[in-house]
């Protein structure tokens, strides 16, 4: 199914030679059991992405976010911001990184009304801080680093996937391109944590802070942000031409459309609001600077309904085809016998 990631209509293979299948309902026949077991692969790489990626908020002043507020949070492009912006910033600050500077850029500060990640609260919410920081990097041996191994392992395992021309577009594979897209969290994973902790009792001893030691447009920071928006463009493209062969389905369904069109959308934002921020020097603040906005909560939204309705949709369609007597295969669509074979026999 990552085949189908961001594959405009152009390539999905709408013509004369490979017709439009009917939506036919034709998960009537699978089992409880297997239901279960769909439904523990579709979910798991979502789990995995939001547990490493949205880490509980720290309350500074005013009262808890709105849940309305903290929805945007789970955005996968709020997410990947985050996983950019943190080694954007340990690129920046180069010797002045020390434990308290890793342990506000990791935080989601609420202040009053809004969301705080700049770097002027790396000061500020020193005040908050139980002790005083020492480690500079995740611990090996941390819940943190054990999520990076896993983020890492699925990751790999999308990107076989992407090689083995599975594109079947079943619900079991729906959320595999955050896997692909979790691949983004690596090169920050040493200074990514989820385990910092802030007291709610203010103290007043501030910890001082030397600041950046290059600027946001030193030619460190901008190298780092043209591999980070080069590298998802090079993405796309993988992804467009992996997708314009044959594939393993004899014809086009409507849920293989509905999911080549839902990660085209969400890809094509993400590139769009990263490059955005990026040009306009907003790469200071570790949360995406439209998290409050109020386009981006109905945004956010909007996703997390297209992936319901594509889930849904996709569930209709499921069925099981026996490829050999040890091959068995979850899928949406009549598999070309001959693809069948290769994978039975493979």
């Amino acid at each position: 199914m990552i085949k189908l990631l961001l594959v405009p209509l152009l390539f999905t293979g709408v013509s004369s030679a490979v017709p439009i299948c009917p939506i036919q309902y034709q998960s009537r026949t699978l089992s409880p059991y297997q239901w279960f077991n769909i439904f523990t692969l579709c979910l798991t790489p979502l789990a995995v992405h939001i547990a490493g990626g949205v880490p509980s908020p720290i309350i500074l002043s005013g009262q808890k976010p709105h849940w309305t507020n903290r929805l945007a949070l789970f955005n996968p492009i709020s997410i990947l911001w985050r996983y950019y912006t943190i080694l954007d910033r340990r690129i920046r600050w180069s010797s002045s990184w020390n434990g308290t500077v890793l342990a506000a850029s990791n935080a989601i500060f609420w202040r009053e009304d809004h969301w705080d990640g700049s770097e002027e609260m790396i000061g500020e919410s020193s005040h908050f801080l139980p002790h005083i920081p020492t480690a500079t990097r995740v611990n090996i041996l941390s819940v943190s680093s054990l999520t990076s191994v896993i983020v890492a392992v699925q990751g790999i395992s999308a990107a076989v996937y992407v090689q083995s021309g599975a594109n079947t577009a079943d619900s079991s594979v729906f959320f595999q391109p955050l896997a692909l897209f979790g691949l983004y969290r690596l090169p920050s994973a040493i200074r990514l944590s989820n385990e910092v902790v802030y007291t709610e009792s203010r103290s007043s001893e501030k910890l001082e802070c030397n600041g950046p030691v290059f600027g946001v447009r030193s030619w460190r920071g901008v190298l780092y942000r043209c591999w980070w928006v080069g590298s998802a463009t090079v993405l796309m493209l993988w992804a467009i031409y992996e997708s314009a062969g044959d594939g393993s389905c004899a014809c086009i369904i409507v849920s293989s459309l509905a999911q080549r069109i839902f990660y085209c959308g969400l890809l094509v934002s993400l590139m769009g609001i990263h490059t955005f921020y990026i040009v306009k020097g907003k790469s200071t603040t570790t949360i995406i600077p439209c998290a409050g906005d109020t386009w981006y909560k109905l945004f956010t939204c909007v996703v997390i309904l297209a992936a319901i309705a594509s889930i849904i949709l996709s569930s209709l369609e499921m069925m099981i085809t026996e490829c050999g007597r040890d091959f068995s295969l979850y899928t949406t669509c009549a598999i070309k016998e001959e693809w069948c074979y290769q994978q039975s026999a493979g």
